[in-house]
């Protein structure tokens, strides 16, 4: 009995042993945190790095970030960041954190549009320059995420003009000088219902993948929606005010036209979200996930980029056989061991029972 707990006790630790090496080598789907884009100066110019987790660099050893187009082309140096070690009940602990922020007064700051150029992320260990961390989002995400945000921004500027002209005519002393106004905000509501449309589209294109991604894309398509049907309850308030002569009855009109083009562009928690909402959505579809090692930042590098390092790859001994750097080799490795321990340890059970 004693032999065949030993035995069970050493698989166990076996075991143990193998999945641990895996995350060592940065072999796991943990997204342990983000890049995430933000507005400083200007649209997307500015990039927060958040990671847990993190292995400390040795000494004389920095990691730094940096961002990176799909075919690679194009890099920026995001600078080099700090890992933070936290203390917890006086002891020091083995991994720490990156809370790493690029805007406009980081070194080579030019206020461009940063998810519009970069779908990739990577932390690079200085000296070999491993990628020690990496990730990104699909050309397919990135190119429906950058439609979503340029147009709910363009929404929201329509919006703009539709509550000074809401106020305007509200501001006006009569009906017919509200005219202008009031005619303004009806003439806004197909390009309001046009983008709306729009934006509801790149939401729901079969481009978008990934749960999360999913689920915030539903809740554009939603807001969206609201927004057009908003628009249309909008014309029919301003419409009803150029059609009174009393100014004081035409200003209840104005009052409900403005109070749902405001919801349109704020939101309202009790009413729905609006073109603001849609916006902040949209980036946050947009943070890179940031893993362990390099596979996700390789495996986001587009399909163009992945089928020509494909075709550049050379076999073992030229037979067609998986070269050593090829993923399938390494998790058939990996399973092909697993296998073999579990065997082992199975027969080594079965031999000390047999002896019991």
């Amino acid at each position: 009995m004693f032999r065949t707990k030993f035995l069970a006790t050493i698989a166990i630790i076996v075991l143990a042993s193998v999945a641990s090496i895996n995350v060592a080598h940065g072999e796991t789907d943990l997204v342990l945190g983000y890049a995430s884009v933000q507005d400083d100066q200007s649209v997307n110019d500015s990039v927060t790095v958040t990671v847990d987790g993190v292995q400390v660099p040795g000494d004389g050893v920095s990691y730094s970030a940096h961002l990176v187009s799909a075919d690679g082309s194009s890099a920026l140096d995001l600078g080099i960041v700090t890992v933070t070690q936290a203390i917890v009940h006086g002891v020091i602990q083995s991994t720490g954190s990156i809370n790493h922020t690029y805007g406009s007064s980081s070194a080579g700051y030019d206020g461009a549009n940063l998810l519009s150029k970069y779908n990739r992320v990577r932390i690079v260990e200085s000296g070999n320059n491993e990628i020690v961390y990496g990730g990104g989002i699909s050309i397919g995400n990135h190119s429906e995420i950058n439609s979503i945000i340029t147009k709910s921004a363009s929404l929201t500027a329509i919006l703009d003009t539709a509550i000074a002209n809401a106020t305007a005519a509200k501001d006006a002393a009569d009906v017919s000088s509200a005219a202008d106004s009031l005619n303004a905000i009806i003439e806004a509501v197909p390009s309001i219902q046009t983008i709306t449309a729009e934006i509801a589209g790149h939401a729901g294109s079969e481009n978008i993948s990934g749960a999360d991604i999913s689920t915030e894309a539903s809740a554009v398509i939603t807001s969206a929606d609201n927004i057009s049907s908003w628009a249309e309850s909008v014309k029919d308030n301003a419409t009803q005010a150029a059609a009174q002569t009393d100014k004081t009855l035409a200003d209840l009109w104005i009052d409900l036209a403005a109070a749902t083009l405001n919801v349109s562009r704020n939101g309202d928690v009790n009413i729905g979200h609006g073109s603001t909402d849609i916006y902040a959505t949209a980036q946050s579809m947009g943070r890179l996930p940031i893993l362990a090692g390099d596979a996700s930042y390789i495996s986001y590098a587009g399909e163009s980029a992945i089928a020509e390092e494909e075709e550049s790859e050379e076999s073992i001994f030229g037979l067609g056989l998986p070269s050593v750097g090829e993923p399938i080799l390494g998790t058939l490795i990996k399973y092909v061991a697993l296998l073999g321990i579990v065997l082992m340890v199975g027969s080594a059970l079965g031999i000390a029972r047999i002896r019991n």
